[in-house]
C-alpha cells in the first residue's frame, strides 16, 4: 500500500532537483550541473519504478449494474435502476493520514460464504444462503440499513481491504480488482452522495469522493454478474478517495525523465 507514497516521495525529490538544476546554472559549474541533472533523472525513475512495482489490474473502464437481464437485489429493493461506476478499478486514498474510515457492510444474496476484511480492524463474514441478508428500514438507503458499522484507521495510498470468496477458495484484494465479467470474483466500484447512488448514466462515472459503495460479484455457478454478492460501503469526513487511471501516474514520472533530458541538451 505504498506505492503512491513512494511515489510521491520520487516526484518530491525530482521537483526539488529540478529547482537545484535551475540555480546551478549562475552558481555551479558544469560538472556540478551534472551530478544535479543525474539526480533528476533518479528521483523521476523512483517514481516511474514505483508505480511499475504497484500490484498489476485489468483494464479500467465504466459501466453500469446490474448487467442487462440480470436482478441486483439490494438495488431492487429500493427501487433504483441502473447505477453507474467503474469495473476493474482499484481505490486510493489522496489524502494524509491516518484518517478514520467508516466501513458498513449492507448484506449480500449469494450461495457461497464470502468474507470482507479491512486491515486488522474490520471483519465481516456472510454465510452462504439462498435468501438475500440486506435490510431495508424505510425504503430509502441509509446508515440504518447497514447491518454492521465498524472504523479503521488509514494512511494515504491504496486501501488495505480485500474479499475472500467460497469460504476462502478465492482471495482477491484492492489493487488486484480485474474487469473479467465472465467468472472471475472482481468488485465494482460507485461514488454515492450521502446514499444516494449515481443513476445518472449521462455524465460520467465519478472518479473521486468521500464515499464509495462496493458491490462485490463473486463469480459464483451461474455467472450472473449482478454484484450483489456483498454490498459494502466506505466514507470518510477528511481526504477523497481517488479510482485513478492506470498509467496516468506513470506518465507523469516519465514526462520528469524527459524534462531533465531536455534541460541537459539546453546547457550542452
Amino acid at each position: 500500500m505504498f506505492e503512491l507514497l513512494l511515489y510521491g516521495l520520487g516526484m518530491g525529490l525530482a521537483l526539488l532537483q529540478a529547482r537545484r538544476f535551475e540555480s546551478s546554472q549562475v552558481n555551479h559549474p558544469e560538472d556540478d550541473n551534472m551530478k544535479v541533472f543525474r539526480s533528476i533523472i533518479a528521483s523521476g525513475l523512483l517514481a516511474t519504478v514505483a508505480l511499475a512495482a504497484a500490484p498489476a489490474s485489468a483494464a479500467l473502464y465504466t459501466g453500469t449494474i446490474p448487467q442487462p437481464g440480470e436482478t441486483n437485489d439490494f438495488l431492487e429493493q429500493y427501487g433504483i435502476g441502473e447505477v453507474q461506476g467503474w469495473y476493474g478499478g482499484n481505490l486510493y486514498l489522496s489524502s494524509g493520514g491516518p484518517i478514520t474510515i467508516t466501513v458498513e457492510i449492507f448484506g449480500a444474496e449469494a450461495g457461497f460464504t464470502n468474507s470482507f476484511t479491512f486491515g486488522d480492524d474490520v471483519s465481516f463474514t456472510h454465510t452462504g444462503s439462498e435468501t438475500a441478508t440486506f435490510a431495508d428500514a424505510d425504503g430509502i438507503l441509509g446508515s440504518s440499513d447497514a447491518l454492521e458499522s465498524d472504523t479503521t484507521l488509514a494512511g494515504p495510498g491504496l486501501l488495505d481491504f480485500c474479499f475472500s470468496v467460497n469460504s476462502g477458495a478465492i482471495s482477491f484484494c484492492n489493487g488486484a480488482n480485474n474487469d473479467d465479467l465472465n467468472a472471475n470474483p472482481n468488485f465494482f466500484i460507485t461514488f454515492d452522495d450521502n446514499y444516494v447512488l449515481d443513476t445518472d448514466t449521462t455524465d460520467g462515472a465519478r472518479r473521486s469522493g468521500t464515499s464509495v459503495f462496493l458491490f462485490l460479484d463473486d463469480g459464483g455457478a451461474q455467472n450472473d454478474d449482478n454484484h450483489d454478492d456483498l454490498v459494502v460501503r466506505l466514507s470518510i469526513t477528511d481526504g477523497t478517495f481517488v479510482v485513478p487511471e492506470p498509467g496516468t501516474l506513470a506518465l507523469l514520472g516519465l514526462g520528469l525523465v524527459g524534462f531533465g533530458m531536455a534541460r541537459r541538451r539546453r546547457v550542452a
